[in-house]
């Protein structure tokens, strides 16, 4: 099965004879300290912004509708699928409401550990 977002084939569900691709596809640019998945160090903030810059210039995101950012509250890594002539957010992972649910969450976090210092 053609996956739309990185151009690669990967099996179909069920389907244990199409190869999946762990390569990055072939517009992706090259993430440092994109292996911390991997049991490597944690990427810096700054390397996930240079990141991001990069995804946002590629021709093969941005051509799909496709904006990343990142939160600044939480530092967590967005993506949006755009509506390229109106400018509209179809589709935002994670969702707006999961950002704020996991920005409540922290604050009340602090305040627990506040009251028990």
């Amino acid at each position: 099965m053609l996956n739309p977002l990185s151009g690669s084939v990967q099996a179909a569900p069920g389907n244990a004879t199409a190869p999946a691709s762990n390569s990055p596809s072939k517009g992706a640019p090259a993430v440092p300290g994109a292996n911390a998945g991997n049991g490597g160090p944690a990427p810096t903030r700054d390397a996930v912004e240079n990141a991001v810059g990069k995804l946002n210039e590629n021709p093969q995101f941005t051509a799909q509708g496709l904006r990343f950012s990142i939160d600044e509250e939480s530092g967590k890594t967005v993506v949006k699928i755009v509506d390229s002539e109106t400018q509209e957010i179809l589709r935002q992972i994670p969702s707006a409401d999961a950002l704020a649910l996991a920005h409540s969450i922290d604050k009340m976090r602090g305040l627990l550990l506040r009251e028990k210092a």
